[in-house]
């Protein structure tokens, strides 16, 4: 029930935060900063209601691109 709840109403907005290139700051409850979290740390599924978040906690998601060169 967590895992499908939460992230099927997540995933918009992971969607809109991916695309923004200015600094964003997302104030939100606990359940949704666990997901928000698992998902950007490439975490499973699985794992997300038992990810440690302790309020109030400030994550910082630095966003880095990789430029791959092929010769």
């Amino acid at each position: 029930m967590f895992k499908s709840s939460i992230c099927c109403r997540l995933e918009p907005v992971i969607i809109k935060l991916e695309r923004q290139r200015a600094p964003v700051i997302v104030v939100c409850h606990e359940a949704v900063l666990r997901a928000s979290y698992a998902y950007f740390a490439d975490s499973p599924l699985k794992e997300i209601p038992h990810t440690e978040v302790i309020p109030p906690m400030l994550v910082h998601f630095l966003k880095v691109a990789i430029l791959i060169r092929l010769c």
